[in-house]
């Protein structure tokens, strides 16, 4: 399987993935799809942008900023407009 092969895939099980969780996982099931998602993007341009000795210390403090935003957006009501 080439690497566009995989990204097809991958754009195909998880637009699958997406829409099986509107429908059936309600705000939860988006919640934890919508933070997993955001935290896999922050990890991929982590990796991709940080190049200095301190990679990994940058790379946790942008996930743990990531998943404290999502986890913000879900309790506070309405919190994005």
């Amino acid at each position: 399987m080439t690497a566009y092969q995989k990204r097809v895939a991958t754009g195909f099980l998880g637009a699958a993935a997406l829409i099986a969780l509107i429908l059936f996982g309600g705000g939860i099931g988006i919640f934890v799809f919508t933070s997993a998602l955001s935290l896999l993007m922050i990890d991929e341009f982590a990796r991709i942008v940080f190049s200095l000795p301190d990679l990994v210390e940058k790379r946790y403090v942008l996930l743990c900023i990531t998943w404290f935003v999502a986890l913000g957006a879900m309790l506070l009501a309405h919190s994005e407009f």
